[in-house]
Order: C-alpha cells, then sequence, then structure tokens
C-alpha cells in the first residue's frame, strides 16, 4: 500500500526514484562520486574540441629499447598500469599554436584518446612519477598516495615529495594556464581497473608526432630520431605523421 494518494503525488515526491521505475535507470555519476572531481574530469571527455591533446612522449637515447618499438602501440598501453602524458596543443586543431603549450619531455611522441576515467592526475610540471618502484609490500600504491617520488634530488639528498599525492585531478585549463616546460598528465593503461567510479577503458593512440624544436631533444642524433620514427610508422601503419 502507497503513501502517496496518486501517482502524481509519488512522482513529484519521489523524481529519482520514479525515474528509476519508470526507465529502469538509476541516475549517477558519469566519472567520480565526489562533485568536483566528477567535474574537472569531465572537462577531459573532448580535449580535441579545446584544440588540444595528450602525448606520451619517447626519448630516442633509448627509445629503440622501448616495448613501443615492439608492439602496436594500443596493445602496449593495454598493458602498463600507469604512464605519463603531457598536455599540447593538438597540431592539427582549430586553436592556434600560440594559444596553448607545445611543451613535451621528448621529440618523439604518440598522440592519444584518454578517456576522462583513465586519469590519475594532472599537473603543471614534472612529478618525478615513481614508475619503477615494485609491487612488494605495495611501494607503488603507497608512492602514489603519499606523492613520494623515485626521484632522488641530489643536492638536497632526498626523495622529490608531491603535497597530496599523485591522484590530484584538476581541469585541462588550469593545466595550460602555467606550465613548467612541459606538463605531467598521468593516465592508467590497463582497462578494466576502478579508479574513481568508472571502470577504466582502453586507450585509443591517434598519431605520431615529432616535434622538431623540443628543448629537451636539441642533442638528438638525426638518425636515433629517424630510426625510432621509422620503426613506430612501421608498426602503426594506419597513424598520420604530424610535425611540428
Amino acid at each position: 500500500m502507497s503513501i502517496f494518494s496518486s501517482k502524481a503525488a509519488y512522482k513529484h515526491a519521489m523524481p529519482s526514484v520514479f525515474n528509476f521505475e519508470m526507465r529502469g535507470v538509476l541516475p549517477g555519476p558519469r566519472y567520480s562520486t565526489n562533485p568536483a572531481t566528477e567535474s574537472k574530469l569531465g572537462e577531459w571527455a573532448n580535449l580535441s574540441a579545446k584544440g588540444l591533446c595528450l602525448v606520451h612522449a619517447i626519448r630516442t637515447d633509448h627509445g629503440l629499447s622501448s616495448e613501443l618499438t615492439r608492439r602496436p602501440a594500443e596493445e602496449v598501453f593495454q598493458r602498463w598500469d600507469v604512464f605519463s602524458t603531457s598536455l599540447i596543443a593538438c597540431p592539427s586543431g582549430k586553436a592556434g599554436r600560440q594559444q596553448a603549450p607545445l611543451g613535451t619531455f621528448a621529440a618523439i611522441g604518440l598522440i592519444l584518446e584518454v578517456p576522462p576515467e583513465n586519469i590519475l592526475g594532472t599537473f603543471r610540471g614534472d612529478v618525478y612519477f615513481p614508475t619503477h618502484e615494485t609491487g612488494e609490500k605495495n611501494k607503488f600504491a603507497r608512492s602514489v598516495l603519499s606523492g613520494r617520488s623515485a626521484y632522488k634530488d641530489k643536492p638536497l639528498g632526498r626523495r622529490v615529495y608531491i603535497k597530496g599525492g599523485y591522484n590530484r585531478i584538476e581541469t585541462p585549463e588550469w593545466v595550460a594556464s602555467k606550465i613548467y616546460i612541459y606538463s605531467e598528465v598521468l593516465v592508467v593503461g590497463r582497462p578494466g581497473f576502478k579508479l574513481h567510479y568508472a571502470m577504466t577503458k582502453p586507450i585509443k593512440v591517434v598519431g605520431i608526432l615529432h616535434h622538431q624544436n623540443c628543448e629537451l631533444s636539441l642533442r638528438d642524433l638525426p638518425w636515433e630520431r629517424v630510426a625510432l620514427l621509422r620503426r613506430l610508422c612501421e608498426l602503426n601503419p594506419t597513424l598520420p605523421l604530424s610535425v611540428v
């Protein structure tokens, strides 16, 4: 027996329950149960419309030893737990290059489409993420949450510490507003992992980037760049090559 006098009264008093019962859909968050995080992650959903994209850079000095030179890129990223990307202006985007940052860690990179639910942390500069921490005694997980880097600052004699940990979500506009050489956006490669609310999805690779005047790669040997680019194109033949 219902306490409501009519279906109309029930719908007015309990709109979300009514929608669930009538449509079979329970309203809920898309990315995160935290309203602020939900809003910020939503801003990463369609970066190309903002003239921006995420790039995973590959150093030429050890690029040919990378797993990315042995398998198609999308296969490789699905095997990686967490890796670094940088926010840059789309090489072919509507926004002019001067309107957005174009700083990358290396001259060669892969242009990605990253689902918002895969984003772990967003930073304006390099945060020396503990990529090489082992899973022993949850070292990797503890480093992510505590912000303890794998990088040891030699002058200080101690490891770099990121206040608040690596799980920090900001908007693309916040990251782009003030970048220190290049930004660092940490993303989860493995699909089916619950980082926020929704499960992580496969990351799509949409292009290969050659940033000719990358400040950190001016000493690259020309043959190293050519060899790395050729190998990436061979393994990912459908990807367009963008030169900036």
